[in-house]
């Protein structure tokens, strides 16, 4: 599978250019003068909360903390590098991706094609190339994967689950559950249930 290039990636000269600054630096001299002591001040209040979104603060904590020992050690240093482009094709993957993760229901093919500004064929073929799948098959698998997480965190009924996934019948949800996870939805509830 092809590794996606998430939007908090770094450029790659900037990545080189920390890590040549780091390296070729070998103590902290001076004063802190980006406040990095704040930042690890709130990495340990976040580590003692653990509160949602803990992980992501502490990522980004972590790599300011590296920028700003990187902009100290090389004295404000104008960068020589500058924003990376986003070509069509990345801007089109992150809203596919937005359409999926959103749980948009019902979603269509033709939603996604408007959207994206082409045709439903052109939109179809993306999202085979961005997900090695059809359309029909992904939004059915994204909420087979919902269902399968309400059947474990929540006391809904079946019937309720599916049609909160966007299936027209229980039945037809069940008929789709069981032949994608080779168990019903109750024996899956059952299995899995905390």
């Amino acid at each position: 599978m092809n590794k996606r290039r998430q939007p908090e990636d770094l450029p790659q000269d900037e990545i080189s250019h920390i890590v040549r600054t780091l390296l070729g630096t070998s103590f902290w001299f001076g004063q802190d003068e980006y406040d990095s002591i704040g930042l690890f001040e709130k990495i340990k209040l976040e580590l003692d909360r653990q509160l949602i979104g803990y992980y992501l603060s502490i990522r980004n904590y972590v790599a300011q903390i590296i920028v700003n020992a990187v902009r100290s050690y090389s004295a404000n240093k104008q960068a020589d590098y500058g924003l990376p482009r986003r070509n069509l094709n990345e801007m089109r993957e992150q809203r596919l991706s937005q359409f999926f993760n959103t749980k948009n229901v019902p979603l269509t093919l033709e939603m996604i094609a408007n959207d994206l500004g082409l045709s439903k064929r052109q939109a179809s073929r993306i999202i085979n190339q961005y997900y090695h799948t059809t359309f029909k098959r992904k939004h059915t698998d994204d909420r087979i994967e919902l269902a399968k997480t309400l059947l474990t965190t929540t006391d809904l009924s079946v019937k309720d689950i599916s049609g909160k996934v966007g299936f027209s019948s229980a039945s037809y949800f069940c008929s789709t559950f069981k032949q994608l996870e080779s168990v019903t939805p109750t024996i899956f509830r059952t299995n899995h249930k905390d």
